[in-house]
């Protein structure tokens, strides 16, 4: 039976999964992206052979730490592509003027249906990163970031239900209490004690934080 992202799926669609590997400790949070790799290919109707993942990965990487994006196309066919990480301790983050439907179910899988992300990063000037809001004016994420925010001592992050992807980070920091979630808006950005913007190439939440709101 056909999924109903299945049905609206544009052409040549593959699923992504990007990752950090360090030759000493080998892919961070590997786990967990396999098995949000899994439950993307379930939901999208995609072959999915962990076995054969693993293998691929393993034989890309060597002694350099790298990014590694690996994708999955309708056949089932594994690619592996390998670059660089980009460390950049604080960043200068703004505000999309482009608006995300929170019940848009593609915003919920990563894949490569992804144009309203890829053209504002494409145009990102002086920034390091925009976060989108959806109809409601709710914080949803950024282009290759999940959002949280440091309010009196507690970390908070947009829900799912307001239009995000399940970062693996993001997972991990929700299962070990870390963080909750909570409807933010523009003005607890704006009002927060700080605001981090990690992906799950992160080693930690506060590895990156922004240096400062830009409208």
């Amino acid at each position: 039976m056909e999924s109903a992202l299945r049905k609206t799926a544009p052409i040549n669609l593959e699923i992504i999964e990007t990752l950090r590997f360090n030759p000493e400790e080998g892919f961070l949070r590997l786990p967990a992206h396999i098995d949000r790799l899994e439950k993307t290919c379930s939901e999208l109707l995609y072959p999915f052979d962990r076995g054969a993942i693993l293998m691929a990965l393993g034989e890309a990487v060597d002694s350099e730490q790298s990014r590694v994006r690996l994708t999955i196309n309708i056949d089932g066919k594994i690619d592996v592509k390998i670059g660089r990480i980009n460390n950049i301790e604080r960043w200068n983050i703004g505000i999309s003027d482009k608006v995300l439907s929170s019940i848009d179910p593609w915003l919920r899988v990563k894949t490569t249906n992804r144009i309203v992300y890829d053209t504002e990063r494409a145009n990102l000037k002086d920034l390091d990163e925009l976060l989108f809001l959806n109809e409601n004016e709710e914080v949803c994420e950024g282009t290759i970031t999940n959002v949280f925010v440091l309010v009196n001592g507690s970390y908070l992050t947009p829900p799912l239900s307001s239009g995000c992807l399940p970062g693996v980070l993001r997972q991990e920091m929700l299962l070990n209490g870390k963080t909750k979630e909570q409807v933010l808006f523009l003005d607890d950005l704006i009002s927060a004690d700080k605001i981090f913007v990690p992906s799950g190439l992160d080693p930690l939440i506060d590895h990156i934080t922004s240096l400062g709101l830009q409208f």
